[in-house]
């Protein structure tokens, strides 16, 4: 999704990366995952040189974890003034949509507007194209 956002918008991309990678096996990174939450736990992100001052629109895509965003991407927020900018999110899911996503950018990226984000699940990223493209044309971006 991000590299179809990317090369239609003609935007950078930046990888949101934790200092401790997360595990790869399903069943281990759902439990680190409730922990983190129920924690409220922000794993520490690796080191970047990322300006957001020059940017006025940032997209923020991610996987839908428990029905909201992963904790890193909290950290990404916390790490980064976005208040005062257009932040769009986007995100793929395993069948229950966005849940609560839309409504934890909006309330942690202090953004100055949040257009409808748009969810795929993941099953279909494959064939997403025109729907990204849509959804691109109707938040006129």
């Amino acid at each position: 999704m991000a590299r179809l956002i990317q090369e239609q918008t003609g935007g950078d991309l930046h990888l949101i990366q934790t200092q401790e990678k997360y595990p790869a096996d399903f069943d281990e990174l759902r439990d680190l995952n409730h922990e983190e939450m129920a924690e409220g736990y922000l794993p520490p992100l690796v080191e970047s040189n990322l300006d957001v001052s020059q940017y006025s629109t940032v997209f923020i895509g991610y996987p839908v974890w428990a029905t909201d965003v992963p904790q890193a991407v909290l950290s990404f927020l916390q790490e980064y003034d976005l208040s005062g900018k257009t932040v769009i999110p986007f995100c793929t899911h395993g069948g229950y949509g966005a849940g609560d996503s839309y409504s934890t950018i909006r309330e942690n990226s202090h953004a100055a507007q949040s257009p409808e984000g748009l969810a795929i699940n993941a099953e279909e990223i494959y064939e997403a194209e025109s729907v990204i493209t849509d959804w691109l044309n109707s938040i006129s971006l």
